[in-house]
């Protein structure tokens, strides 16, 4: 899938984030974007490197449009592209509860970059 494009390893960090994009209609087809219509929003889920020691981005990042911010549609693709005792850091989706018993060291934050949920 991402052939040897681990991202994380020895002194890095991997945050990892799950957005919408969502496409909006136009009322009239004039104005601003109108109402967003229904079946219009792609889920992406996002991963950067960053080096621990600098908090600096390294440059090596990915995107991924999912199916949903669920379990079983994040935890394949992390599987396969951080490499295995690679820090993670999340918001506190409950989509994430795994990673910690799965080897890596996973550090949550909340809005407003405050660790822990």
């Amino acid at each position: 899938m991402f052939g040897s494009h681990m991202l994380g390893g020895p002194g890095k960090v991997v945050v990892v984030d799950e957005v919408y994009v969502v496409k909006r209609k136009r009322i009239g087809g004039y104005g601003p974007a109108g109402r967003v219509t229904s079946g219009h929003k792609t889920c992406i889920l996002a991963a950067a490197e960053l080096d621990l020691g600098t908090r600096s981005l390294t440059g090596r990042m990915w995107m991924r449009v999912i199916a949903g911010p669920r379990r079983e549609c994040i935890e394949p693709i992390l599987r396969a592209t951080v490499a295995q005792g690679t820090p993670i850091w999340s918001d506190c989706h409950a989509s994430y509860d795994w990673i910690s018993s799965a080897g890596y060291p996973h550090v949550t934050t909340r809005e407003g970059n405050e660790e822990g949920c």
